[in-house]
């Protein structure tokens, strides 16, 4: 059995009745969800090991067959991927490996996933604010429009992610600075300096920069009204961090959610209910070069 079944979420449909699987992959660890066809979460996993840097192919497909020991089920019939499984991952060949029937697959970054674990209901800027940060613009039509080079040169300096935290942290205690991955340890520092006026302050200009962040998108896509903004990943997850960033962003006019849940099954309810939405546009008018 794959797993004790979570309540139907809102907003998923039957698109098709193979389970999808999401998969998570991030620099310290990897997460793993499969649903159903109504959007059922029938296992989630996640694993740091072994230890090591997620985004090197080689301790990546390592923390996979960790995630696949330990969910039972998946020979029994075929499954889509949705996340890290792009043309040279190695990931199908993984899952073929394990004995799984692969149907099809949908390459997504992780912030997608952030935006599944939402009503998904387009006009938002989405955050993923994990050990890098990665922000998008996704639109009424579901598309995840990454900001093009035009774009991109306007957008402010951001610091809700693990670099920008372990450098303040070291700056105010006169130490070396921590590794900006290990979010169990930035996140409560952080947490336990907000009575510092310079920890206050490094929050502020951090929802200074989300709101010009929004703006920026928002002169770009001609839609009267601003769109939402989403936050999601290991920076925002200290609830007294969040407290006082999301008041920095109230006293700035701004409103701004926080989605809580897996990503990966995130990934997976994105795929499943948007399968024909694009993952890679942009928005502005010059391409990013990166985007091939």
């Amino acid at each position: 059995m794959l797993g004790e079944k979570s309540a139907p979420q809102k907003g998923a449909s039957a698109v098709d009745a193979e389970r999808w699987v999401g998969i998570d992959q991030g620099y310290s660890h990897m997460g793993l969800a499969v649903i159903d066809a109504d959007g059922r979460t029938l296992a989630s996993e996640s694993t740091r090991e072994p230890a090591g840097d997620g985004h090197e192919p080689d301790v990546a497909l390592r923390r996979l067959r960790v995630l696949l020991g330990r969910v039972a089920g998946l020979r029994d019939g075929p499954v889509r991927l949705a996340g890290f499984c792009h043309e040279v991952s190695g990931v199908p060949e993984v899952f073929a490996e394990a004995g799984v029937t692969v149907r099809g697959t949908k390459a997504l970054n992780d912030v997608v996933g952030v935006y599944g674990i939402t009503e998904m209901r387009g006009h938002v800027v989405v955050a993923g604010c994990g050990t890098y940060s990665q922000v998008v613009y996704v639109d009424e039509g579901q598309a995840v429009c990454w900001p093009g080079d035009d774009v991109a040169a306007q957008l402010p300096q951001w610091l809700l992610f693990g670099g920008a935290y372990a450098r303040f942290v070291a700056e105010r205690r006169g130490g070396e600075e921590p590794p900006p991955r290990r979010w169990a340890e930035l996140g409560p520092l952080l947490s336990d300096m907000l009575h510092d006026p310079a920890a206050r302050e490094f929050l502020t200009l951090a929802a200074t920069a989300l709101a010009q962040t929004r703006d920026v998108f928002w002169r770009e896509t001609g839609v009267a009204r601003p769109p939402d903004l989403v936050l999601g990943g290991g920076a925002v997850a200290d609830p007294r961090v969040w407290a006082a960033l999301s008041a920095s962003a109230r006293a700035l006019g701004v409103g701004v959610e926080r989605a809580q849940g897996d990503p990966a099954v995130g990934l997976a309810r994105f795929a499943m209910v948007h399968p024909d939405a694009d993952p890679w546009a942009f928005i502005g008018r010059v391409r990013p070069g990166w985007l091939s």
